[in-house]
């Protein structure tokens, strides 16, 4: 008597697990409108104030590399 009631309490754990296992959790409305195999390529931000005026990049080997430089201004 008490093995069935384990059988049954076991069963019963199961299918639940395997119900919330098939669940999809919320998603945002920006990932409602991203299409499955698309690439999204956002315009980068440059944060003020850190390197100066000018624009740079990162070297693969942690160089700092100035694609345009603010010409020097004569006084």
């Amino acid at each position: 008597m008490l093995a069935t009631a384990y059988r049954v309490a076991l069963i019963a754990a199961v299918i639940v697990l395997s119900a919330c296992a098939q669940t999809q959790p919320p998603q945002t409305q920006a990932q409602r409108n991203m299409k499955p195999g698309a690439i999204y390529i956002y315009e980068p931000t440059k944060p003020a104030g850190y390197a100066g005026p000018g624009e740079f990049t990162l070297t693969l080997d942690g160089k700092i590399h100035v694609t345009y430089p603010v010409p020097a201004t004569t006084q």
